[in-house]
């Protein structure tokens, strides 16, 4: 971008307002740079409350004026803070190779625009069949539910327009893991910010969305509670994580983590299954007096995740002061080093949790003469399987360790009863 380019792009949110008081109303002179517009809005539609232009011929409304170029209005209310809210509205056109412009979050305006709740939106256009694409990766964005409110009382809104008539809307905070977004054709983004909050310098780059050339769709499945996560093992650049049809949102970070029963994902990368790991967590909660569940080993999904490296998760956790205990009577289970390999290519891995911080880590194989594993307080169990192995179907019993377990529990932490006595 020139110089002269990007100094133009530093007005692209400056207001300049000048208030004075003339019988009851209050004076407010807006300035925007060229081809921005103003609107002011009354959102409440408060009765009493008129914003007002012209000098000779005056015109009022009662509910907003839209499409301002840069006037003088009146605001015709004791306190029109409460009452009317400003927008700042410009348009970014993407051609097939280039945007006019970039995101520059900056604002100048004066203080006594602060005393007004405030919205900088940008509308955005791409050519057909292309899309454009918004770049997070300084920031990173997370997204919300309308209920919520952001730490630093600035609110981003995503809107996708459809050829139906149909919106898309999603809200996002700022410090997330959305590195990107793509939207085809056209959408909005913007930032509210409410009165007395200064705007936050920020500048989110604007290009032409690529036509993706291998972008692998992946439906995963798992029981509701369940969460699961999506791995970039190695964390490579150009391989990222991508969910959403409207609005389409990349993730570029090592893990991504989704709950709900069923996930829909585009992987971008040209071979996702040598860079992309699965994850099924679960959670078994035990009382002083039963578990909540049992570690059954299953695999509901299709075969196109069979090309990943999978891992099912058991966090377990028992109430204090007693321990769970699992049953490996009818599988056994041995110790192997960590740069063992099991022969069925299932790989089962214990973890205690301490309160120091520590983790007590073992890895086993089937097969052997370990019936029970005692961990006190919480810990995990878990079992990989290599990309196009299925998972054996299991399951093991988990109970509450007894009493009497406890005492020799809580020295070792993570024990193994072999032949009906503590190894």
């Amino acid at each position: 971008m020139s110089v002269s380019t990007g100094a133009a792009l530093l007005w692209i949110l400056l207001l300049t307002f000048t208030v004075s008081t003339v019988s009851g109303a209050q004076k407010l002179t807006l300035t925007a740079e060229s081809g921005a517009t103003i609107n002011i809005r009354n959102n409440n539609k408060v009765k009493g409350c008129q914003v007002c232009t012209g000098l000779i011929i005056k015109k009022c409304n009662a509910e907003s004026l839209n499409y301002l170029k840069g006037s003088t209005v009146e605001l015709k209310c004791s306190r029109p803070q409460d009452v009317f809210s400003i927008e700042i509205v410009r348009r970014i056109t993407c051609t097939t190779k280039s945007c006019s412009s970039h995101i520059v979050q900056t604002d100048f305006s004066s203080i006594d625009a602060l005393r007004f709740n405030r919205t900088f939106t940008w509308n955005l256009v791409a050519a057909a069949p292309k899309a454009f694409q918004i770049d997070f990766t300084n920031t990173g964005l997370k997204q919300i539910n309308p209920s919520e409110k952001c730490p630093d009382r600035h609110t981003y809104t995503l809107q996708a327009f459809q050829s139906t008539g149909n919106v898309a809307v999603e809200q996002y905070c700022r410090s997330g893991t959305i590195s990107t977004a793509l939207i085809l054709k056209s959408g909005s983004f913007s930032v509210d910010v409410p009165a007395e909050q200064k705007l936050q310098n920020d500048k989110f780059d604007v290009t032409v969305g690529e036509k993706i050339k291998w972008a692998q769709k992946l439906t995963l499945t798992a029981e509701p509670g369940a969460t699961i996560n999506i791995r970039n093992n190695n964390k490579v650049k150009d391989c990222k994580v991508c969910t959403g049809s409207l609005i389409k949102k990349c993730n570029a970070e090592s893990m991504n983590s989704f709950n709900g029963s069923t996930v829909s994902v585009e992987l971008e990368c040209s071979r996702p299954q040598d860079v992309f790991s699965i994850e099924i967590v679960r959670r078994i909660n035990c009382t002083t007096e039963s578990c909540s569940d049992h570690i059954i080993q299953t695999d509901s999904n299709s075969t196109d995740a069979l090309r990943f490296n999978r891992t099912f998760t058991w966090n377990l956790t028992a109430a204090a002061p007693k321990a769970f205990q699992i049953n490996f009577t009818k599988t056994g289970l041995k110790q192997i080093n960590p740069s063992e390999k099991c022969p069925d290519r299932h790989t089962y891995t214990l973890q205690a949790f301490q309160s120091t911080g520590n983790v007590a880590v073992g890895k086993y194989c089937r097969s052997g003469t370990i019936s029970t594993a005692l961990i006190l307080k919480s810990g995990s169990f878990s079992v990989d399987v290599p990309a196009e192995q299925k998972l054996q179907n299991d399951k093991f019993d988990v109970t509450v360790g007894k009493k009497s377990s406890v005492s020799l529990v809580t020295v070792t932490v993570l024990c193994f009863i072999q032949n009906d006595s503590f190894i």
